[in-house]
């Protein structure tokens, strides 16, 4: 009998709708038998991750995604919601809280529509249903802690290891529920409340959650990262891309020192794939098509290394 292969994680980073570029590494780890074993996601990531995981095929995902972007999704906040938000913000820094403005939105986007556009392709699903064990990542934005979307059985494994005593683990979350959480860029998307918590981006705490995988018993990761690389195609001129571009920055440094202390702690493999995406803009609807050639041609450039890894880690 032929030894089993060694399990593969896939972890999923944000990146807006740079994260088309996970359907191309999809369809390239397909094509060459190399389907995920388990999945973690991030913001975009964690879109992808769902949807695959549940069964979708990588051109069934690029369909959806293009309806989506299609569609008048992004419920934004009125223009007199917005100016009270300033508002806020000014009479705050010059008498304390005692201005006229006692609440404001904390985003410009609800992403009520959004999230029931999950809701409704996502309805029959759930995490303990999906085909392949899925992690996706929020943040408790008011504690800092790691907040971690996933099945029943894969809830109890996770909690069980000590490397992830810091971190809350959630099931019995809807597949919506926890996209929605992950995707809530601070100051772009209102955060979601859930389970008593006030989430946003997962980004904030887990770019590219690789160390999730571990834990769920990979073998080996791909790590596919779309984050900051320095480069634009054109300058960004607003408040959603700044804010995103920022996050980034303040980011990359512990994006980089991650996976070097990954790869000097871990003694199963990480193989890190960067798309060269850094001149897309982040809501860039002109570039779906060449976010997807581009994460493909970034996955077929890994392919041999994947395998290598795949051949050292294979039972004798």
């Amino acid at each position: 009998m032929e030894p089993s292969r060694p399990k593969i994680g896939l972890a999923l980073s944000g990146g807006g709708l740079r994260g088309m570029a996970h359907i191309g590494v999809l369809q390239v780890l397909g094509k060459h038998d190399l389907v995920p074993d388990l999945l973690s996601g991030t913001s975009a990531g964690s879109i992808v991750a769902v949807l695959y995981g549940v069964g979708m095929k990588p051109a069934e995902i690029e369909q959806f995604t293009r309806r989506l972007v299609k569609t008048n999704f992004l419920d934004w906040d009125s223009a007199p919601q917005l100016m009270s938000a300033l508002g806020k913000v000014v009479t705050e820094l010059a008498w304390g809280k005692t201005g006229p403005f006692n609440s404001a939105p904390a985003g410009v986007i609800k992403g009520d529509r959004l999230e029931e556009l999950f809701r409704r392709r996502l309805a029959s699903e759930s995490f303990d249903t999906c085909r392949i064990p899925i992690a996706v990542v929020a943040t408790d934005i008011n504690s800092g802690q790691r907040v971690v979307f996933t099945s029943r059985v894969m809830r109890e494994k996770l909690r069980a290891r000590p490397e992830m005593a810091d971190d809350e683990v959630l099931d019995e979350i809807g597949l919506a529920d926890a996209i929605r959480a992950s995707i809530a860029i601070p100051g772009v998307f209102h955060p979601k409340k859930l389970a008593g918590r006030v989430l946003v981006d997962g980004g904030l705490t887990s770019f590219i959650p690789v160390d999730l995988l571990f834990e769920m018993g990979a073998d080996l990761v791909v790590a596919v990262d779309l984050g900051y690389a320095g480069e634009r195609r054109e300058e960004i001129d607003n408040i959603l891309e700044m804010v995103i571009q920022s996050m980034d920055i303040m980011g990359r440094g512990k994006v980089d020192l991650y996976f070097k202390l990954l790869k000097h702690a871990r003694a199963r493999p990480v193989i890190r794939v960067k798309p060269r995406i850094y001149d897309v803009g982040y809501f860039d609807i002109s570039s779906l098509d060449e976010n997807i050639r581009r994460g493909a041609e970034a996955m077929e450039s890994c392919i041999p290394e994947i395998q290598e890894a795949l051949r050292e880690r294979r039972p004798a």
